[in-house]
């Protein structure tokens, strides 16, 4: 869950900072405001409360430019989010307790593991399955959503989630959302660094287009050198 609250718009590393973008989360309009793209984190925030958010490029599951109606009445950023990843947890002050009132909190907190021990856990599972948040950025000049999604995959590529031996992919990959994404994502109208190049209606810049190449060169120059690995082992056969 995203908390609109009051943030700063980031002050380095700042890629692009768009005007007149207006916010969507899920299907809740948050009003028009100011898109940053930084290096660290993508901040949003409204012009008429200055309340926002911010979310950090570890959390971002997938980003894409959705030009298909269908799905949306307007052509947009569409990111998904793990929302739990989005928060920033403060630091908490270390508890101090007298002997009693420890052994008192070390009983409540083993009656707690009873009962999730022993209980339904299918709330719990419930919960985890609504963790993605669907965010969309709907700016009033469309012309600016090539360069907003290319500043982010350039941005998400120096920011890689430490947890997911997977990274280096982390933001191109489809992930299934309420049963029918597979199906959405691989229509038309949906543009991300795997099919972006097949439309002539959406053109490049230079620096996009490296941003493109590198990151498919990862992979590919993985998938070659395993191709001529196999290819070595059936010559000597």
């Amino acid at each position: 869950m995203i908390i609109m609250s009051e943030v700063s718009q980031p002050s380095t590393g700042v890629r692009l900072s768009q005007p007149q973008v207006v916010a969507y989360l899920d299907t809740h309009c948050a009003g028009e405001g100011t898109l940053c793209v930084s290096e660290s984190q993508v901040t949003w925030i409204c012009r008429s409360t200055g309340l926002g958010f911010s979310l950090t490029y570890p959390s971002i599951i997938l980003h894409a430019i959705s030009t298909d109606l269908s799905t949306f009445p307007q052509e947009c950023i569409y990111v998904l989010v793990d929302a739990n990843k989005s928060e920033r947890r403060g630091r908490h002050a270390i508890p101090l307790y007298t002997s009693a009132e420890a052994r008192y909190v070390q009983d409540l907190q083993l009656a707690e593991e009873e009962l999730h021990q022993n209980g339904d856990t299918s709330d719990d599972d419930d919960d985890e399955e609504g963790k993605n948040l669907v965010i969309r950025f709907v700016p009033a000049d469309l012309s600016v959503l090539q360069q907003i999604y290319s500043e982010m995959c350039a941005c998400q590529e120096l920011n890689p989630d430490e947890g997911d031996d997977f990274s280096e992919d982390e933001g191109e990959a489809v992930v299934a959302m309420d049963g029918d994404a597979d199906a959405m994502m691989s229509g038309d109208g949906w543009y991300t660094a795997n099919n972006i190049g097949e439309d002539d209606e959406i053109e490049l810049s230079e620096e996009g287009r490296a941003n493109l190449q590198r990151m498919l060169g990862h992979s590919n120059n993985g998938h070659g050198d395993h191709e001529e690995h196999e290819e070595d082992e059936m010559e000597e056969q």
